[in-house]
């Protein structure tokens, strides 16, 4: 992984695991592998996303609140540890020389 810039080794740290699980996939036995290991829901959604490239016709399809909570479990999360650091170096990052303000819903 490419360095963030300065002081990011826990940053780097802390998203290992979440970068392992992105791993790209070069061929069609890795990519059938990760497929099956879908749930049925995600299987049919991907189904979906391809049947839609085929035909030209893809577009960005909103998912509702539901759709939203039933996926969150299953997306990678932090450990709380990870999660602080990780908040300290966006800190330090938005106090140094260049750095950029916080967002306003922060």
């Amino acid at each position: 992984m490419a360095a963030l810039g300065r002081g990011t080794a826990p940053v780097e740290l802390a998203l290992a695991p979440v970068f392992d699980s992105l791993r790209p996939m070069s061929t069609l036995t890795e990519i059938e592998s990760a497929v099956t290991a879908l749930p049925r829901e995600e299987q049919a959604e991907l189904l979906r996303f391809v049947a839609a490239h085929l035909r030209g016709t893809e577009t960005a399809v909103a998912k509702t609140g539901a759709e939203l909570a039933r996926l969150w479990p299953r997306l990678p999360h932090l450990a709380p540890d990870e999660a602080s650091a990780f908040a300290r170096d966006l800190a330090e990052a938005r106090t140094t020389e260049g750095g950029q303000a916080a967002p306003p819903w922060e």
